[in-house]
């Protein structure tokens, strides 16, 4: 067995935590659950378009009266029309694309939502394509 091919003497530069703030988000997966209350629900995973790079953020939906507003809003955010005849299919949600403002609760690892927010055109059908990472034109190769 050898050394591995590394030099010990370069060190990167750590990425940090990415700040709370605006973000466009893709939605990853939605896993449906029973919280520890025994309240029904869904937990949203989203790859966010943060700082150059794609980091994942959780949020946890649930299915209440009182909290059936967060629910629609993030439909909303996401290009989706309320629909009341019957719920969405996961796969009619899932790599749909939005906006944000995330924010990390305190000794929280994960950025959370605190709002979603509307496109400026309104609820209309998302093609749901990927919304890459915005970036200085300078740091663009070509």
């Amino acid at each position: 067995m050898g050394k591995l091919g590394y030099n010990p003497k370069i060190r990167s530069k750590k990425k940090g935590e990415v700040p709370p703030g605006v973000y466009q988000f893709r939605v990853f997966d939605i896993q449906e659950r029973e919280f520890g209350t025994g309240t029904e629900g869904m937990t949203i995973t989203f790859d966010v378009f943060a700082d150059n790079r794609v980091i994942k953020a959780y949020e946890n939906m649930y299915y209440t009266d009182d909290a059936q507003w967060k629910l629609e809003r993030f439909f909303e955010a996401i290009g989706l029309v309320w629909k009341e005849e019957e719920p969405y299919d996961k796969e009619e949600i899932l790599n749909k694309t939005g906006t944000a403002y995330f924010t990390r609760a305190k000794d929280e690892k994960y950025l959370g939502v605190k709002e979603f927010l509307m496109p400026k055109s309104g609820p209309v059908q998302n093609s749901g394509k990927v919304i890459p990472p915005s970036m200085p034109d300078e740091d663009v190769p070509f």
